[in-house]
């Protein structure tokens, strides 16, 4: 029987699980899942071949499986991690799952990844919703041109609405990144600093999941919206991404960031 134990004794809410290894226990450090959570992609649990080449990623809470498409590879101790990340090397490789109302059809919540972005100043997919019958419909998270993070949404004939903050990320820095909607507006944090936003195009309005028509896939690390291929792919390393069906509390925020930087070292 598992046993949940917190650094200094019994703590069910802690993000630790004792289990047995080669005779002796030990503990491995898991994510914590607050009850908004819908999905959790953590490297660790990455299914490879061959040594490095990730066949699937199933997510801990749900149990949704993204299957790898073109070569991205998995490393369990990634340059700038420290730890386990999957390595997207050009422009056809992502992982996703095709299903109606993939992962959520919430109206507001949050993604929180933990990412490292070799050319922050190119524009890249860092995850999206989209219908991939049609290049107009779409919903995502990426990086913009100036080195800031956006979140774009489009509903067919509609105006993109495109939002992005002010951090400009640096190159290789491992950064925790969050894009947000509270249903009304979008909100993004780079390590937890709020950021100020500027409308590109169409406007703020917090369009989420739930308010995407036709959404059939879900992926991280390319934007596939149409059987053209693949769009505004990602070069970079990701470690962790996780859905929320609902805006983080500051609680939460604060045990999930805190867990976070201590789990891949990060300095702020």
């Amino acid at each position: 029987m598992t046993r949940v134990l917190g650094p200094l004794g019994p703590a069910p809410a802690s993000p630790w699980i004792i289990q047995p290894k080669h005779g002796r226990v030990t503990t491995m450090p898991v994510p914590p899942t607050p009850a908004s959570t819908a999905a959790v992609w953590w490297a660790t649990d990455i299914v490879t071949s061959y040594g490095d080449a990730p066949t699937s990623w199933t997510d801990r809470v749900s149990g949704i499986t993204l299957t790898a498409s073109g070569d991205p590879r998995w490393r369990p101790d990634a340059i700038g991690f420290r730890r386990p990340a999957v390595i997207f090397p050009d422009g056809n490789d992502y992982l996703s799952v095709s299903a109606s109302s993939a992962v959520s059809t919430a109206t507001s919540g949050c993604i929180v990844a933990v990412a490292a972005i070799y050319t922050p100043t190119t524009q890249q997919t860092i995850w999206s919703s989209n219908d991939i019958s049609t290049a107009a419909t779409f919903f995502g998270g990426f990086t913009y041109t100036d080195g800031t993070i956006e979140t774009n949404q489009r509903n067919s004939s509609d105006t993109t609405d495109s939002v992005h903050g002010n951090t400009v990320l640096q190159s290789a820095r491992t950064y925790v990144l969050e894009w947000a909607s509270s249903g009304t507006a979008y909100q993004h944090r780079v390590n937890g600093v709020l950021q100020s936003h500027t409308t590109r195009s169409g406007s703020n309005n917090g369009d989420w999941f739930g308010d995407t028509s036709g959404r059939d896939n879900f992926t991280i690390g390319a934007h596939v919206r149409n059987t053209t291929g693949t769009f505004l792919a990602f070069d970079s390393r990701v470690g962790f991404l996780g859905v929320y069906d609902a805006p983080l509390s500051d609680e939460d925020r604060s045990v999930l960031y805190s867990w976070l930087y201590g789990y891949y070292r990060i300095t702020l």
